[in-house]
């Protein structure tokens, strides 16, 4: 389903070990159908007023949202 994007703020994950990068994410703000406002990471970045596909996938046996680059 198209979604847009609300907000964006951008993350650094710091490396655990060494030899490691750190790993720069998006963390992406949506609303779903109700209004309610939750939130994504990219790895990709993208911008407010941007529209994103979001779909499921199976993660650890469970389906989760993630967004959908061509």
């Amino acid at each position: 389903m198209k979604k847009t994007v609300l907000s964006v703020s951008k993350e650094v994950f710091r490396a655990r070990a060494a030899g490691e990068r750190d790993r720069e994410m998006w963390r992406v703000y949506l609303a779903d159908h109700r209004g309610r406002v939750g939130s994504l990471y990219s790895a990709r970045a993208v911008m407010p007023g941007d529209e994103v596909e979001v779909d499921l996938a199976e993660r650890d046996g469970r389906l989760l949202p993630c967004l959908v680059w061509d």
